[in-house]
């Protein structure tokens, strides 16, 4: 399984716009990105057509106890973002695998 990073992502850009400067692709793609970041600080959720939805969830304060000295840790409350993925892309990835 291969990554995409903002540099392959922007040089796919400037392969479909091949009028369009590298510099300015990577522009787009690091707005793009940044206003991602924002809306999921800002507490939005972040959807993309066809893909899915970028989201925030909360986690309350738990306690765990440690496996080698058997104390007891608090930990506080956090927030993790989570992605749940569009029927197009669940089916389009079935389809893949069939």
């Amino acid at each position: 399984m291969t990554k995409k990073y903002h540099k392959q992502l922007s040089e796919a850009l400037c392969q479909k716009y091949p009028e369009m400067p590298k510099s300015r692709a990577q522009e787009i793609v690091g707005v793009v990105v940044a206003e991602m970041r924002q809306s999921l600080m800002d507490g939005e959720t972040v959807r993309l057509r066809g893909v899915g939805d970028l989201y925030l969830t909360e986690v309350g304060p738990r306690r765990m106890q440690s496996n080698l000295n058997g104390r007891i840790y608090d930990i506080p409350p956090t927030v993790r973002v989570r992605f749940r993925a569009s029927k197009d892309l669940i089916r389009s990835m079935n389809r893949r695998y069939q």
